[in-house]
C-alpha cells in the first residue's frame, strides 16, 4: 500500500534551512552565528500516516555543518527506514517499510492576499 502526507513550509523556514546548508565547515565564518547549534536537532517536520507511522525530516546540526535527516517510524515510535541525508529541505521523501511505500512532501507554503478587496491602479 501506497501512503502520502504532504506538509506545507514557510518562506522563513526555507531561507533558513538553504543559508545553514551553505555552510561547509567550522572555517566558514557565517557558523560562528550557528555555534550554539551544535549537536542538536534545530527543526523537525512530521508527516503522520493513516496506518500510524510517521517520518520526521529533521534539520539537525553536528560539530561545523548542518544536515537534513530523513527518517521513518511504525506506529510504536520505533525508527524503521532511514535515507541517506538529503540536500535539499523542499521534495519527496520515500520510504519503505514491511511493503508498504511512505512518501512525505514537503512543498513551499502558498501565501494568499488576506485583503482581495486590494485595488491596484
Amino acid at each position: 500500500m501506497e501512503y502520502k502526507v504532504q506538509i506545507k513550509i514557510s518562506q522563513e523556514d526555507i531561507d533558513f534551512v538553504e543559508k545553514v546548508m551553505a555552510i561547509t565547515d567550522e572555517t566558514d565564518e557565517r557558523w560562528e552565528d550557528y555555534q550554539d547549534l551544535k549537536d542538536c536537532t534545530v527543526e523537525r517536520y512530521t508527516g503522520k500516516f493513516e496506518d500510524g507511522h510517521f517520518a520526521d525530516v529533521s534539520i539537525c546540526s553536528g560539530q561545523s555543518n548542518f544536515f537534513i535527516d530523513p527518517v521513518l517510524f511504525n506506529k510504536e515510535g520505533h525508527q524503521v527506514c532511514v535515507l541517506e541525508c538529503a540536500e535539499d529541505l523542499l521534495g519527496e521523501y520515500e520510504f519503505e517499510d514491511n511493503g508498504n511505500t511512505y512518501i512525505l512532501k514537503l512543498v513551499k507554503e502558498d501565501i494568499e492576499l488576506l485583503d482581495k478587496n486590494i485595488i491596484t491602479e
